[in-house]
């Protein structure tokens, strides 16, 4: 029993220690999802939140009532877009990283690959833009106005990454 409780206490030690030595390391380099085997890469939810905002914005310029949510949900969809921003400013890192020869944290050994697929996002957000200013015809706020502003920056980045590109 004495042997037991000292092999615990010693493990408590040493994860106690390595907790203080690599306390300073940031939470998004461990953390980890239980809910799925293989993560999802940035590009693979960078693809699914602009799918996922295109699909409501295509709803709301078809229908009355999905306007209407949109229009009444219009901050929530404000942070959603600026979170696509977040998403697509740490793809555009990794393709520029890429580019230059060097990369960790990007999916595809293939840089044409990388190009296409960032082409595809452009392609995509440049939609939702529109679909967007098809959608909000006549509506005015603060926040469709910074949805117009973020949308248009991140389609231009991608497009001077794609110009940069052998």
């Amino acid at each position: 029993m004495k042997k037991h409780i000292f092999r615990v206490s010693f493990l408590l030690l040493l994860l106690s220690t390595a907790h203080a030595n690599f306390g300073d390391v940031p939470d998004e380099y461990v953390a980890v999802s239980f809910s799925s085997l293989y993560p999802m890469s940035p590009l693979k939810k960078t693809k699914v939140l602009a799918i996922q905002l295109w699909a409501e914005v295509n709803e709301a310029a078809e229908d009355v009532i999905a306007r209407d949510i949109l229009e009444n949900s219009i901050i929530d969809f404000t942070y959603t877009v600026l979170d696509l921003h977040t998403l697509c400013d740490l793809l555009v890192k990794d393709v520029q990283t890429q580019l230059n020869g060097t990369s960790v944290r990007y999916q595809y050994k293939n840089i044409e690959k990388a190009l296409e697929e960032m082409r595809y996002l452009a392609d995509l957000i440049g939609s939702l833009e529109k679909t967007f200013d098809r959608a909000m015809d006549g509506h005015v706020s603060d926040q469709a106005a910074c949805i117009k502003v973020v949308l248009d920056r991140i389609k231009k980045k991608m497009e001077r990454t794609l110009q940069s590109a052998p």
